[in-house]
């Protein structure tokens, strides 16, 4: 895909999209052809992504995504137990 960003949800709707046109998905930035196997996972773009704030939906502290998860399960004082 010539280094374009995009996410599985729109990739998906993207070759879902040109198989119901019967014709070859092209990617919306630079129109080079799409293949269901032609895409892969950028590891950069999910570690900058993992160190993204967000809220605990039990006392609202703002962590890393990568720590949430645990912060929420093991961690936060306001959990359910």
């Amino acid at each position: 895909m010539n280094g374009h960003l995009m996410c599985a949800g729109c990739h998906a709707h993207l070759i879902a999209d040109s198989r119901l046109r019967d014709e070859n998905a092209t990617c919306p930035n630079c129109r080079c052809d799409i293949k269901e196997n032609s895409c892969v996972r950028n590891l950069a773009v999910e570690k900058a992504l993992s160190e993204l704030p967000t809220d605990c939906v039990f006392c609202q502290t703002k962590l890393p995504r990568n720590q949430i998860a645990y912060h929420q399960s093991a961690l936060c004082k306001e959990r359910y137990v």
